[in-house]
């Protein structure tokens, strides 16, 4: 596919108007994102897609919201310094979205503990909102969720003794968080009109 340039293809599709697509169409490329984004080699290619896929947890549609956490997960592996602050819009949807329908939300889950594996991205997961519930993730029988809980709070707790974390430090993040939450909610907004362009790729890239 990669050879076919058929990976550079679904992102330029993702990199267009977005009010130009329907439900499932949005669904089908954020679905063609997150299996591309899989193969490590076709990260240099999928990567600028990332703000995108951050911007559709912002989304009313729960199945949106599924995969564009799937795709963010195998988009999250590895993060450099320069995609940080892409990142960083994603830490309080993840964390108000821990709890679906009563149940812990896996995705969200999965997403939390790569981002937790980022070190430099620690000090912004505990200068978010604090999270309701956070203890009863632990108790569960389901052997996944339980997997998952443990190894987001060893990375956590890691960061924090690697970094010499202390409050002073974190909360200066929180202010850094609600920032992008407003760029964040600013690019849907002029995504949402007609004739706007989403994302462009970074001209670093």
């Amino acid at each position: 596919m990669r050879e076919m340039r058929i990976t550079d293809r679904v992102v330029e599709m993702i990199f267009m108007t977005r009010s130009g697509w329907s439900r499932s169409c949005r669904i089908m490329l954020l679905q063609c994102l997150a299996n591309m984004a899989v193969c490590t080699e076709n990260h240099a290619i999928v990567r600028p897609a990332i703000p995108y896929a951050v911007q559709c947890l912002s989304q009313s549609d729960e199945t949106e919201v599924v995969v564009a956490l799937q795709a963010l997960t195998n988009l999250s592996l590895n993060i450099s310094q320069e995609e940080i602050s892409q990142f960083l819009p994603a830490i309080p949807r993840c964390l108000s979205q821990l709890w679906c329908r009563g149940e812990p939300n896996i995705n969200a889950l999965r997403l939390l503990v790569n981002l937790s594996c980022c070190p430099d991205m620690v000090p912004y997961m505990l200068g978010a909102k604090s999270v309701t519930g956070l203890l009863r993730l632990l108790d569960t029988d389901r052997e996944e969720v339980l997997l998952r809980v443990v190894t987001w709070l060893l990375c956590t707790s890691s960061a924090v003794d690697a970094l010499n974390l202390t409050y002073d430090r974190i909360a200066c993040h929180n202010q850094v968080i609600k920032i992008c939450l407003v760029v964040e909610q600013f690019k849907l907004f002029n995504s949402g009109k007609k004739g706007a362009t989403v994302f462009f790729p970074s001209s670093s890239r």
